[in-house]
């Protein structure tokens, strides 16, 4: 598997329906071009480091159902917001190179959901970070000003970040690849392709089945959250690369989640919004 980010200018876009898993579409067949994955802290809290390997059981005849379409969380007002906090006065962001012309519209292989997590909790989790990017969710006081959007369908079966593309945006768990590195906890496979290569043409999800997964705060006890790892995952979905570390290390779009239980990467930071708002802002 090749690895290429590709960094050049965004382009504007407007809102279209797309076909259904049932029909592909008909573009030219696209190119994978970049895995985008998110790490662990590089000195992890001692834990346990695995998960039960093996999927759940649904009965038969079992089908994950979507969750309620969250409201978004109300921002806070513009004088109770801290303009030392680093995550809101950080204006960094990068593009991967593309975006979508049409809403996001994404499937979920439920039979690969870890033994210990509910398939149904834990589609919903990852509907509610979907939304925090689509949302512009954040405690900066800023508004949602952008027009990405993005649906589920329904459950699938078809296997995320092939060598082609098959049309079907899946997210589903499993292994890692063996060229990626070992802290990797999950990754993005965007494809683009057409007569345009700035516009996505699927996107991809593979959550690290291995990794210990908790799916809210309060069930969290040394593992990872889901909701701000595939809240980072959704943003290089609409087109959002990496930041630095480093310099960057409380935006939603660093490299490094800040450490187990830590959730903080579920409300966007200044660049994370910034860099949304270049590609779907109102003005686009």
């Amino acid at each position: 598997m090749s690895i290429a980010v590709l960094l050049v200018a965004s382009a504007c876009i407007s809102i279209t329906p797309v076909a259904q898993e049932t029909s592909p579409p008909t573009a030219p067949p696209p190119t994978f071009i970049a895995a985008v994955p998110t790490q662990l802290p590089a000195t992890p809290s001692p834990g346990p480091t695995t998960a039960p390997s093996a999927p759940a059981s649904p009965s038969p005849g079992h089908s994950a159902t979507p969750a309620p379409t969250r409201t978004p969380a109300p921002t806070k007002p513009a004088a109770t917001v801290d303009p030392t906090d680093p995550a809101c006065s950080d204006d960094a962001f990068n593009l991967e190179g593309f975006s979508w012309n049409e809403t996001y519209r994404w499937f979920y292989d439920s039979d690969t959901t870890p033994a210990n997590l509910d398939p149904a909790a834990t589609l919903a989790v990852i509907q509610t970070a979907f939304d925090n990017v689509t949302d512009e969710h954040n405690d900066c006081g800023r508004p949602d000003t952008i027009h990405a959007k993005a649906l589920y369908m329904s459950d699938t079966k078809r296997t995320p970040c092939t060598d082609q593309a098959d049309g079907v945006n899946t997210v589903a768990f499993g292994a890692i690849p063996s060229d990626l590195a070992s802290d990797v906890i999950a990754y993005t496979c965007p494809y683009s392709g057409g007569p345009d290569s700035a516009i996505a043409f699927e996107a991809d999800i593979v959550i690290n089945a291995e990794i210990p997964w908790a799916l809210s705060n309060d069930l969290c006890f040394l593992q990872v959250l889901l909701e701000p790892t595939i809240t980072h995952e959704a943003g290089h979905v609409f087109g959002l690369d990496h930041v630095n570390e480093r310099q960057h290390g409380e935006l939603t779009m660093s490299t490094t989640i800040n450490g187990t239980c830590d959730d903080s990467a579920s409300t966007l930071g200044l660049g994370d919004m910034l860099g949304l708002e270049e590609l779907y802002g109102p003005n686009c």
